[in-house]
């Protein structure tokens, strides 16, 4: 992504251009499915902010301890399901900090950040809140957090879109 700025000189007759490449991260919660797509989509070096389940007194994370199909088994065969339905939790308020944090370590001048729909889940307002706070203590990068309004792979998706137009430097 590239930004053209017109500076003048110390004697404000010449003017010269002023070119600064900006390091964009993308990032999307896991609930954006982008590690269960094709393969081609799962290398772009989009950051994924994992959801959390909880589930039988296990604590499972999506993209890390969660199989999935064993998941689906597990709901298949559950004793009293009004009472032991698996509750969902987004990342921790110190997992998206840190995940900010290595954006700005990596140098890069911004990020944006793709949620699951602000109308499913408060994962939107809660990155929200820790993108204020986090550029508020680090002004040097601008954090933009978007609401999907969709959940699943349509949110993913939108990080992809945005992953291939950082890639292509537009």
């Amino acid at each position: 992504y590239v930004i053209r700025q017109l500076r003048n000189s110390a004697d404000n007759r010449q003017k010269a251009w002023k070119i600064k490449i900006m390091k964009i991260k993308v990032m999307c919660t896991s609930s954006g499915c982008i590690e269960e797509a094709p393969e081609r989509y799962q290398n772009l070096g989009i950051d994924i902010l994992r959801h959390h389940i909880y589930f039988e007194g296990e604590h499972l994370t999506e993209g890390d301890n969660l199989d999935i199909p064993k998941f689906y088994e597990r709901l298949e065969t559950i004793k009293d399901p009004k009472s032991n339905l698996p509750k969902t939790s987004f990342p921790s308020i110190e997992e998206v900090w840190a995940h900010y944090q290595a954006a700005l370590d990596e140098g890069c001048d911004e990020a944006l950040v793709f949620s699951i729909s602000s109308g499913l889940s408060g994962t939107f307002s809660m990155l929200s809140q820790v993108a204020k706070d986090f550029e508020a203590e680090h002004p040097e990068i601008k954090i933009t957090v978007v609401d999907t309004k969709i959940n699943s792979f349509g949110e993913g998706y939108h990080a992809i879109l945005a992953q291939r137009l950082v890639n292509e430097g537009k």
